[in-house]
């Protein structure tokens, strides 16, 4: 067999091979057809069958869904989108908005909301998708309103684009907002109202209240012209006695110029007789002028004391003599009652000498009058101690002491046990302010009755006289 004839041999091997493979591929082609025809008949049973369990589980759960709706007692209404029907409304949601179940699924959306609130939940809606707590005012059937709060969120109904709205009734919570409003605003009128009236009465009592201060200065003033006055009486009831020594002794001298002369122009005179005139002249100009000298004294400590009192200006002065001084004067006053200073020489101060005096003869005055009252014989004791920082009086009698109820309210103006006995009830006041406000320091009272009265003083202090000058 030659080379050509072989290789047609080969190839008729090769087609008879293809041939079988074609045959081969036929036959389960055909197979395939078959069971493509068998796989599309019970494709079509399966796909019955799960249409009709898909559409069984529908109706059950709709039947579900519209048993829920129907058994909360919320109002619930169903809105389909596309023609804003109402496709399903629970009973009360027919209550509510006062329709019977016919007429009610005949309504458009825009039918039961008032027109502006319609439009603003149907923006709103659009924009957020939903809404949660929406008040808005529905409308009846009747025409009348109520107010409700909205929840609106999108669903499928029947297989239609729709809103499910859930409303409660809110309009007596509304009527109850605009009740406490129209109380609110009540309120607020009655304050303005009751404000205006208290401005009217504060600007009355403000005006009340500085009359009262300037009968209340004027009071004070008086107080002062009468401890002024009382001193005065004092003071010049302590210079009758030089003074009288002194016109005692100036009308005898003058007696004896009268019988000087007449003897001299009698010719009587003796040369014994002019000497006795002289060496008895000298005695009584002598004592004469100590007297006078004495009057000079309290004169001029009084003019003093009285010139500082009123200017209040700042003089170095030694304590102990300052205060000598005071109750030599209050001393007259209380003849019969004893006063005892117990002071250190050495201190010196920068202070208001008339000031001091007022004080003093405030705290004597109410011990005369109401400390030693019915009482003979009283003393009273001054007791002044000094530390780096302080200095203390320590003002005490020993007399009938004071009640509690009234010891608490000494320093009270006006306040007076003696007010028909012509006390005012401003000295401890005034005492007070003088020792609070004028020389920054500050005055406690401790008493009881039958145990006599204490007052303390405490005085800012400085060792250095010279540096309270500034």
């Amino acid at each position: 067999m030659n080379r050509g004839e072989h290789l047609i041999d080969k190839l008729q091997r090769e087609n008879a091979t293809l041939l079988q493979e074609v045959r081969r591929l036929q036959r389960e082609n055909a197979d395939l057809e078959i069971l493509s025809d068998v796989a599309i008949a019970h494709s079509d049973v399966v796909e019955d069958d799960l249409l009709n369990r898909i559409e069984a589980t529908l109706q059950e759960n709709e039947q579900q869904f519209r048993l829920i709706l129907e058994t909360v007692p919320i109002a619930m209404v169903i809105v389909r989108l596309s023609d804003d029907r109402i496709v399903y409304a629970n009973m009360p949601a027919c209550l509510l908005f006062g329709y019977d179940f016919p007429a009610f699924f005949q309504q458009k959306f825009s039918d039961i909301y008032l027109q502006t609130d319609a439009v603003t939940i149907l923006e709103q809606f659009a924009s957020a998708g939903s809404l949660r707590h929406y008040d808005f005012q529905g409308q009846r059937e009747d025409g009348t309103t109520f107010w409700g709060e909205l929840f609106a969120q999108p669903i499928r109904f029947k297989n239609e684009a729709c809103v499910l709205n859930a409303i409660h009734d809110i309009t007596e919570r509304k009527q109850h907002e605009e009740q406490i409003r129209r109380l609110n605003a009540e309120l607020e009128q009655r304050v303005a109202e009751r404000t205006a009236e208290l401005y009217a009465i504060n600007g009355q009592l403000q005006e009340t209240l500085a009359n009262l201060k300037d009968v209340q200065q004027q009071l004070i003033e008086s107080e002062k012209i009468t401890a002024l006055a009382g001193l005065t009486a004092s003071i010049a009831h302590q210079m009758n006695t030089p003074l009288g020594l002194s016109v005692t002794v100036t009308s005898l001298l003058l007696e004896k110029i009268d019988t000087l002369e007449r003897e001299y122009l009698q010719r009587t005179l003796t040369r014994a007789d002019f000497e006795n005139y002289f060496t008895s002249s000298r005695k009584a100009v002598h004592t004469a002028l100590q007297n006078l000298n004495k009057v000079s004294s309290f004169i001029q400590y009084f003019k003093n004391t009285a010139l500082q009192q009123t200017e209040f200006e700042k003089v170095v002065f030694p304590l102990k003599k300052m205060l000598q001084d005071i109750f030599v004067f209050l001393q007259v006053r209380q003849s019969q009652h004893q006063i005892v200073l117990q002071c250190p020489e050495e201190i010196e101060i920068v202070s208001y000498p008339g000031i001091f005096l007022h004080i003093f003869t405030h705290l004597v005055s109410n011990s005369l009058q109401h400390g030693f009252e019915e009482i003979e014989s009283g003393k009273i004791t001054i007791a002044v101690t000094r530390t780096k920082e302080e200095l203390q009086f320590v003002y005490h009698d020993n007399g009938k002491g004071i009640e509690g109820a009234a010891l608490s309210r000494i320093f009270e103006p006006f306040f007076t046990t003696k007010r028909g006995s012509g006390g005012t009830g401003l000295g401890l006041y005034i005492v007070q302010t003088l020792i609070s406000q004028k020389l920054h320091g500050q005055i406690v009272c401790d008493s009881a009755p039958g145990q006599g009265t204490q007052f303390t003083i405490r005085l800012p202090f400085l060792a250095n006289p010279a540096l309270n000058l500034r």
